[in-house]
């Protein structure tokens, strides 16, 4: 069987990767490493190659490794150490020369002594000599001459070879005949006369002959300065102010304005400044154009524009109609005549009055004849100047006041002639009360019966570490004792935090199931709550021990159909299952139990 060699390319990254590669591609190729154990029965020994790598300046061959130590017992973290120089990866070392050398193992982990059990080092791969310097590169640049001359035609022409320099860009030699390589500044009526050549040479300094250049071509003419232009006409815009209740007066259309400056300048009542605003009258502002044609003679007016910018106060309106009311009351036995009432608007209050009424109304004393009478009085001042009114009231209609207990056996009660049937009860307090029907939006009581309903108090269990056993069979983890009412629903909430107790065979599972069972006291088992069943399973299908916890919860709202004591039992089994199906007995550990049981009120 052929061994898979590794190319070499002199990049260290990639060299050590295709030699990780080629190790692994070699170890497929032949028999795997012996291992530990197998599932049924032992396999033979087999074998795997390592490579050592190392670099050298000198032609011959390094010496093999006398120490070697390997540890192939983590496939996926092989170490290899070695003494004498050499390495299990290409070493990134600039040295010219890479040898390699090999040999077959097939322990998981050894250390190799002797040298004469590795294969002779050879010549894997060579970094290759320098070559020769390679030939210098042109140098180009573009030579410009330049000539000024007072016509369109050409003026005489340069001569002769000239010499350029690249590192200076300097032109030399040959004859020039007024030729620059910088161009001249021109005078009006001038013509900018312009020619190229290329030189191209790899040395310092190309040769270049006067017919290289390219026939002269008119590149820049001084043309004559043109008129100058018209100055621009010169604007502005100003604002006038005046206070007045109508328009004021109109202002000339070269009036308000200084015709040398075009600032705006004070004119009959119109000023520059805003004036103050007095009761009843209004802000006015004129707006102009004023120009000054070419910036040149006086600045003219286009007219005035008015407008107002405010209004102002109008003047007092008539007053309006006054209007007011008054109820008044009077003890009485029997309906006394309307009362007559004076009324000052100035300070809204009663003044005259007609003896025996009030605007207070007066207590009615449940065992007196005595009754309460009112009278309603409306005020009306149409002229809005009156300093009282004095009216009659409506006719007296009897009125409730009382104090003390009062019993309500029929009818209903009218506020402002509507009826009400509610009583504000945000005032009383009371040590018992028997109502046969209420309709209560938020209730806060610390213990209520409702005709035979009894609301239960919350009951609630938890418990630390513990071991459960294990027969196969459902064990009490909690029990709560709870009085339910029949078809009044409880919520029930159950929880365990737990794991295996030892070890679980490999290919096991463990089974862990937890169930609300209910007693009825008085009656025995019954069957009115669903057993609710929760099943976990963890199955150990890898070679290690099954580690950590697990939760079970169960939640459920129950309508009994019993009324009376009843104890619900939380209870859990755990079991082992094996490969073949059989079942085991395995304890489970609790970490953490919880059991809550609380009533809903219908």
């Amino acid at each position: 069987m052929s061994i898979i060699r590794p190319p070499y390319t002199g990049d260290a990254v990639l060299d050590s990767w295709t030699n990780q590669i080629t190790q692994q591609l070699n170890m497929g190729l032949t028999p795997g490493i012996d291992t530990s154990s197998g599932a049924s029965s032992s396999g033979s020994n087999g074998n795997t190659i390592i490579y050592l790598y190392q670099k050298s300046s000198s032609a011959s061959a390094p010496a093999a490794p006398t120490l070697v130590s390997y540890d192939y017992s983590d496939i996926n973290n092989v170490t290899v150490t070695a003494n004498g120089g050499w390495t299990s990866a290409v070493p990134a070392t600039s040295l010219k020369y890479l040898w390699v050398t090999f040999r077959y193992v097939s322990k998981l982990i050894d250390t190799i002594t002797g040298s004469n059990t590795w294969n002779t080092p050879v010549l894997l791969a060579s970094n290759g000599d320098d070559g020769e310097d390679g030939d210098n590169g042109l140098n180009t640049a573009t030579v410009l001459l330049h000539k000024k001359n007072t016509s369109s035609s050409a003026p005489s022409l340069f001569s002769g070879t000239f010499t350029y320099t690249f590192t200076t860009g300097v032109l030399s030699g040959g004859t020039l005949n007024g030729w620059s390589q910088t161009a001249p500044s021109l005078a009006t009526g001038e013509f900018l006369f312009s020619s190229s050549a290329v030189a191209s040479s790899a040395a310092a300094t190309d040769t270049v002959a006067a017919s290289e250049f390219s026939t002269p071509q008119v590149t820049g003419i001084a043309g004559t300065n043109g008129t100058d232009g018209t100055d621009g006409d010169v604007t502005r815009t100003l604002y006038l102010y005046d206070a007045s209740i109508n328009q004021p007066s109109a202002i000339a259309s070269n009036a308000g304005f200084n015709t040398s400056t075009g600032n705006a300048s004070d004119t009959g009542t119109w000023t520059t400044l805003v004036p103050s605003i007095p009761t009843g009258q209004g802000l006015w502002i004129a707006s102009a154009t004023v120009t000054k044609t070419n910036n040149a003679g006086s600045f003219v007016g286009g007219g005035w524009t008015i407008y107002r910018a405010s209004g102002y106060d109008g003047s007092a309106g008539a007053n309006g109609p006054k209007f007011a009311t008054k109820r008044v009351y009077k003890a009485s036995v029997n309906q006394p005549s309307a009362p007559s009432v004076n009324l000052n608007w100035g300070t809204g209050a009663v003044i005259i009055i007609t003896s025996g009424w009030s605007e207070t109304p007066p207590v009615a004393v449940v065992t007196s004849t005595t009754k309460v009478w009112f009278s309603d009085c409306f005020f009306t001042d149409t002229s809005g100047f009156a300093g009282a009114t004095t009216v009659t009231g409506s006719t007296p209609r009897q009125s409730t006041s009382f104090s003390g207990l009062v019993t309500f056996n029929s009818g209903d009660f009218a506020l402002d002639g509507s009826t009400i049937t509610s009583i504000d009860g945000g005032n009383i307090t009371a040590g018992s009360l028997n109502v046969t029907t209420a309709d209560i939006g938020t209730l806060t009581v610390t213990r209520l019966k409702i005709a035979s309903v009894a609301v239960s108090d919350l009951r609630h269990a938890e418990q630390g570490v513990r071991t459960q056993p294990s027969n196969q069979n459902y064990n009490l983890i909690h029990s709560l004792t709870i009085p339910v009412i029949a078809n009044i629903p409880i919520f029930v909430s159950a929880a365990i935090m737990y794991g295996p107790s030892s070890t679980v065979t490999l290919g096991s599972m463990f089974v862990s199931r937890t169930r609300l069972f209910p007693t009825y006291i008085s009656g025995g088992i019954q069957t009115w709550v669903p057993l609710q069943i929760h099943e976990n399973a963890q199955l150990r299908s890898v070679s290690y021990k099954l580690q950590g916890s697990d939760s079970n919860i169960l939640t459920d709202v129950l309508v009994p159909s019993v009324t009376g004591p009843v104890t619900l039992n939380f209870q859990a089994q755990s079991y082992l299952q094996n490969p073949n199906g059989t079942i085991a007995t395995l304890p489970m550990t609790i970490y953490r139990s919880h059991f809550y049981i609380q009533s809903v009120v219908k």
